[in-house]
């Protein structure tokens, strides 16, 4: 219990830290209303882009640790069955959707143990939970790289 504790307020400081620098590192330090205006011009260049928004969300992704889910998108089961391979290996636990595609070279118990779960949600979770209860989700959520939300 201790041990998450210490997590939790670590989580908390980083928040805090990003949120800091976030705000301090814009030079332009625009508004509210400027902020919405940009939201929307941003939206109509992803409907506009297509295949960069893949990219786009990994480079933002890997700034920040995956523990702190900041990103709300909504990813479908289709798209989460896109990465299947050990190559691209999403999955998704309790409705959070993870890339493990850098973890699995680092497993303990090898990348063959979680590739076949790849691009699924409840086999991924079945077969985590059956293997380590709840001792390692810290670690799965350390590891993985948080894309957005199971829809």
């Amino acid at each position: 219990m201790e041990k998450r504790l210490i997590a939790f307020s670590l989580i908390l400081v980083l928040i805090g830290v990003s949120a800091c620098n976030t705000t301090s590192n814009n030079p332009n330090n625009s508004t509210d209303e400027d902020d919405d205006e940009n939201e929307a011009d941003d939206e109509e260049d992803e409907d506009e882009t297509g295949d960069d928004d893949e990219k786009d969300e990994e480079d933002s992704n890997s700034t920040r640790p995956p523990a702190v889910p900041t990103n709300r998108e909504l990813i479908s089961a289709s798209e989460l069955a896109k990465h299947k391979t050990k190559e691209d290996c999403w999955i998704s636990y309790k409705g959070k959707v993870y890339d493990l595609t850098n973890w699995l070279p680092k497993h303990p118990g090898t990348a063959g143990a979680i590739a076949p779960f790849c691009g699924t949600s409840n086999e991924f979770e079945k077969a985590f939970i059956d293997k380590h209860d709840i001792s390692k989700v810290d670690k799965l959520m350390e590891e993985g790289i948080y894309k957005g939300e199971l829809r």
